[in-house]
């Protein structure tokens, strides 16, 4: 098991704050768990920025509801359109 010890703060709600909070916390667990992977493994280490850096941008759409931004717009050169209709067909979507 990773040490993470930074994931209980990711997900704090205390305005003003939690978007840059958010944002560093992402940031940090990146630095945390990509020292987890050899230096080898690419592949996965930009699946992973890849889809903390969509948690983020998903996240945002939850924190800013009334920006008008949609999540196909947000995610538009970042996932693929099947990653996209996934993260729509979640019942736990951010977004909502």
């Amino acid at each position: 098991m990773l040490p993470l010890s930074i994931a209980p703060p990711l997900l704090s709600r205390r305005p003003p704050y939690s978007q840059g909070l958010l944002l560093n916390r992402s940031r940090d667990l990146m630095r945390e768990v990509v020292t987890q992977f050899p230096d080898s493994d690419a592949d996965n280490k930009a699946k992973l920025a890849k889809w903390l850096v969509t948690f983020a941008r998903v996240m945002r759409l939850h924190f800013q509801p009334d920006q008008g931004v949609t999540i196909e717009k947000e995610l538009e050169n970042l996932a693929t359109p099947e990653e996209i209709e996934m993260l729509k067909a979640s019942a736990h979507r951010c977004d909502r």
